[in-house]
């Protein structure tokens, strides 16, 4: 577990606000095996620097996962890939089963392909500095196809695991690319959430993987980590909200004169942000994330 790991059920069940110090991106990681044998449970929180951006949590009551862990491990050329909205532990990164398509990040008149040429936590450390507002952009098909076809030639299938189609155009630059590589036998799964979330999605297709499953039965199997999933984060200010357009000037100027914070997390359905809840401080808004 990383150094600045903070359980997230100790701070829901004290009901304060967890404590806020790393200098750079932290997780709260429970362990998986938590919970009962059949319905374990995982939970992170994602902290970035100097609590600049937001809080982001994700749990999963995943099923089945007991009996992932039991099979020995074989390899069924199977290769997955996924795109950089996709959170992880630092040590999930560099698996030889995965791929990892980034996104294009533009900050202070720069642009950066997230995860190659800037970290997360230098990413949030020049949003904080620059207090600069950041544009996002979905990896072009031809990223994806020079991914599937490095991958098909040592992968008899591939599976492509993205973040909500609902909130980018990820998943349809990802069919695109697919389309110019013939010789790639890719399947794609829409996770309808993001962050964190989408990281258990790839988590769980990495150990069936490893365990020799199909893709057919992987593919069942995450339909199920979805329907157990929530994605929830909020936010210390709301001018990365109002600039992007997600809510009105004046609401955000409202919310932010009366110091309101709200929880958002992304339905399971159409994969689009929802509101969850809300706060009169960040510290309240961070309880009730870990409460839901």
């Amino acid at each position: 577990m990383p150094p600045y790991s903070l359980p997230l059920a100790a701070a829901s069940s004290d009901r304060q606000a967890p404590r806020i110090e790393a200098t750079g991106m932290c997780w709260a990681h429970a362990d998986v095996s938590a919970g009962p044998s059949r319905f374990p449970r995982a939970a992170c929180l994602l902290i970035p620097y100097k609590r600049s951006v937001c809080a982001c949590a994700a749990w999963s009551a995943i099923i089945g996962i007991d009996a992932i862990r039991r099979n020995v491990w074989r390899n069924e050329q199977m290769h997955v890939v996924t795109d950089s909205g996709a959170d992880f532990l630092p040590e999930q990164l560099g698996e030889s089963e995965l791929s990892i398509a980034p996104l294009t990040l533009a900050i202070a008149g720069r642009v950066y392909k997230s995860g190659i040429d800037i970290t997360p936590e230098g990413f949030y450390r020049l949003l904080h500095e620059t207090q600069d507002f950041a544009t996002t952009s979905q990896p072009s098909p031809g990223d994806f196809a020079d991914i599937y076809r490095a991958a098909a030639e040592t992968d008899k299938e591939i599976l492509s695991i993205h973040m909500s189609s609902g909130l980018s155009g990820t998943l349809n630059a990802a069919r695109m690319g697919a389309a110019a590589v013939p010789e790639a036998d890719v399947a794609f799964y829409d996770t309808r959430t993001l962050s964190a979330g989408s990281g258990w999605h790839v988590e769980m297709a990495l150990r069936a993987v490893r365990a020799g499953w199909g893709r057919g039965r992987i593919l069942s199997m995450l339909e199920q980590v979805s329907s157990a999933t929530e994605t929830l984060f909020t936010l210390p200010t709301l001018r990365y909200l109002i600039h992007g357009g997600r809510i009105s000037h004046l609401k955000g100027l409202l919310a932010q004169v009366l110091n309101i914070r709200p929880v958002i997390g992304v339905e399971k359905e159409g994969g689009t942000y929802v509101t969850r809840g809300q706060a009169r401080t960040f510290d309240g808004a961070l309880v009730r994330l870990a409460d839901f």
